[in-house]
């Protein structure tokens, strides 16, 4: 699915202020393809670039896992790169792991919060390298007053990580050359995978919103059908059934667009709304837990234009602060906990820091006052305990 015929005009006012139409309109002006997840849109990327078996692509050693199989499976090396405690990229490292089968840089702008992406670039035209932004939780955040996907040679946006929509990935061409460049045909989504991504999708907001009716929805279909399908599974092996992993990319599904249901959403989303809620909760949240004892949040502010997707904290005995939680209900996210098994994670300290102690809280448009409240509550509460 192409949309590059919009006609739109972006913009991006100082401050605090988006002028975005709605997520439809955000990437209209774009060379932009959509598949079913932004791991999908990596892996077709990178058969954009066409890039051989022995050249290599600059990855960061702080990441999820999965863009790097993705990486990988397309028929690519890579090399790490380190990554700083504040989550910054090491531009010295990486200008020392450039050699003449380097083709690229992979960046990731974690949280919303933009990488210094203006000295990366220098680094690629430097080296003639292609510069790959990686906006996953990045969808609306800018850096100098630009958005961020439109640095990068090539760019990916995970839509279903910022939006209430049920799939989506996006990958955003920016230069001439590859806009022309063979792609491999997008596949459609199997009507049975987009109707259960719809009904997970309104199982997470129910349990958002009214959590006795979900508990009870969940105990009596959910749960079943769920166990009905594991039997399924067994006999049928129907790729469109497989519970997701998000740390593991499936070459098999590689190709597969985003659903028409995720389409129609994003002309009805209001972008404005979403960007100023995430800030407002992030605040809220932020100035609550600034000063505790037991607790570092990454970013000391949040810059102008820049949409987060968590607040990002580093606390010690993280794990055991996540067990706690859940048993009262919260579910933190946790970005990075498992690094690719190709990294020697002793070469990276700070990136095996930031795997240990990183803990993501909640900003998303469900929070309001009650909810951060009650965060804010147990999270001390459960900190107290563990640290006595």
């Amino acid at each position: 699915m192409n949309i590059n015929n919009f006609p739109v005009n972006l913009n991006l006012t100082p401050k605090n202020k988006f002028n975005f139409v709605n997520a439809h309109y955000f990437f209209s002006q774009k060379c932009a393809s959509f598949y079913y997840n932004g791991r999908n849109a990596v892996w077709n990327g990178m058969k954009l670039l066409n890039l051989t078996s022995s050249q290599n692509v600059l990855v960061p050693s702080y990441h999820c896992g999965v863009e790097i199989d993705a990486v990988l499976k397309a028929g690519i090396q890579v090399k790490f790169y380190k990554i700083k405690s504040d989550t910054s990229a090491d531009l010295e490292d990486i200008k020392d792991k450039v050699d003449a089968d380097t083709r690229a840089i992979f960046i990731i702008h974690y949280f919303g919060f933009p990488q210094p992406i203006q000295e990366v670039k220098k680094i690629c035209e430097k080296h003639k390298l292609f510069l790959i932004e990686d906006c996953a939780h990045a969808l609306f955040s800018c850096s100098e007053g630009k958005q961020l996907g439109t640095f990068g040679d090539i760019s990916i946006f995970s839509i279903k990580k910022s939006l209430p929509v049920p799939n989506g990935g996006a990958l955003v061409v920016n230069i001439e050359s590859l806009k022309t460049g063979t792609r491999v045909s997008i596949s459609p989504v199997a009507i049975l995978r987009s109707l259960k991504d719809i009904v997970r999708l309104l199982l997470e907001r129910l349990k958002s919103r009214y959590n006795v009716i979900y508990f009870l929805i969940n105990a009596i279909v959910v749960k079943p059908l769920h166990s009905l399908s594991m039997v399924s599974r067994c006999f049928t092996r129907n790729k469109y059934f497989c519970a997701d992993d998000y740390r593991v990319f499936n070459v098999s599904t590689a190709t597969m667009g985003m659903s028409s249901y995720t389409e129609r959403a994003l002309k009805r989303i209001d972008i404005n709304e979403v960007i100023e809620k995430r800030r407002i909760n992030y605040m809220s949240v932020y100035n609550e837990i600034k000063d505790w004892k037991w607790v570092k949040a990454l970013f000391k502010k949040l810059p102008d234009m820049v949409c987060p997707l968590f607040l990002p904290i580093l606390v010690e005995r993280r794990d055991e602060l996540v067990q706690e939680l859940l048993k009262r209900g919260i579910e933190p996210f946790i970005f990075g906990k498992t690094p690719h098994a190709l990294m020697n994670i002793n070469e990276f300290p700070d990136s095996l820091l930031l795997s240990k102690q990183n803990l993501c809280l909640p900003v998303h448009t469900d929070m309001n006052k009650n909810k951060i409240e009650y965060l804010m509550r147990v999270l001390k509460e459960t900190l107290n305990t563990i640290n006595k």
